[in-house]
């Protein structure tokens, strides 16, 4: 499996410089096109900082209908090396999510299924890390998962926790980045070593367009890993 410890480090060096103890932050992790290796970055990031976390990582992973996240750090391997994939935690904090699922479902009783409910966080092992799974299954036919603004949600993660991290779709699959950009406090675009940079500056300007800040490029040479989880502990 791959390490991207010292792709990260310079990251992980100025979130630990910049961040305000008493104030967490969310930051967004995506690409221009599929396979750059977002998801390996954003399981590198968030091994390096959740162990010195006091509140803890919630780690999002907003492909929806894949789980791939939730599927790695609850395989057998993965949850031998950090821990049991712990029960399902609600994250919304009593606020609007930013997820909804339409048409809301009805059960036999009357009362509507809300979109809170089809995500959950997980703990992993012992560690502060918590990551999302989507209850896709439960999707029924003609359901759909779209992202809203929610400022004030994200307000209450801020508040609650250290850090959110945020695996978002590559730009070439939906427009999912563009609608989450205005209410994080910065996105990371990563990109394969040769990559157009006109196809990252062209993803750059939409996300500024919507009031989205851009933090930098990671330049990840390994591209996406295959498996599972790279086999290093915290």
């Amino acid at each position: 499996m791959f390490d991207l410890t010292n792709e990260l480090q310079t990251l992980v060096q100025m979130y630990r410089t910049r961040a305000d103890q008493s104030r967490g932050a969310v930051l967004a992790f995506a690409s221009a096109k599929k396979g750059a290796g977002v998801s390996t970055c954003v399981q590198g990031f968030a091994r390096l900082l959740a162990p010195n976390l006091v509140r803890g990582v919630w780690l999002f992973d907003l492909d929806f209908y894949i789980n791939g996240q939730a599927s790695s750090f609850s395989s057998p391997q993965a949850q031998h090396i950090y821990g049991k994939f712990g029960p399902p935690l609600d994250p919304t904090l009593q606020q609007k999510p930013f997820w909804r699922v339409s048409p809301q479902l009805v059960r036999d009783d009357g009362r509507e299924v809300s979109s809170a409910w089809y995500l959950a966080m997980h703990q992993v092992g012992q560690h502060r890390l918590f990551v999302s799974k989507f209850r896709s299954q439960a999707l029924q036919g003609g359901q759909s998962v779209s992202i809203i603004r929610a400022p004030s949600y994200w307000q209450k993660v801020r508040d609650a926790i250290d850090l959110a991290i945020i695996d978002v779709p590559s730009r070439d699959r939906s427009r999912t980045l563009l609608a989450i950009a205005p209410d994080v406090d910065g996105v990371i675009l990563v990109a394969e070593h040769g990559s157009d940079p006109n196809e990252l500056i062209s993803l750059q300007h939409e996300v500024e367009a919507v009031g989205g800040n851009c933090l930098g490029v990671i330049f990840n040479a390994s591209g996406e890993m295959p498996g599972n989880l790279q086999q290093q502990a915290y």
